[in-house]
């Protein structure tokens, strides 16, 4: 089982999306953010081919992702 008290990053999809879905995302990760700490980074379902999200991993380690947030984009 993971602990929040052993994450320092956690990763957010900024979309498009439906907007309650992203907010809600995005909201819970600050409520939690305000007593664990941890980095967020955004990134965006273009960033993801084929469900493949060690691509999303990729770009976080090349410092190419989104940190402290937001910049949603939400689906008309």
């Amino acid at each position: 089982m993971i602990s929040f008290n052993t994450v320092d990053k956690v990763l957010v999809n900024l979309g498009p999306g439906k907007y309650s879905s992203i907010r809600t995302s995005i909201s819970t990760l600050k409520a939690l953010n305000l007593i664990y700490k941890f980095k967020i980074y955004g990134f965006s379902s273009k960033d993801v081919e084929k469900l493949d999200y060690l691509g999303v991993l990729n770009l976080l380690k090349k410092g190419k992702l989104i940190k402290n947030l937001i910049k949603p984009l939400y689906m008309s």
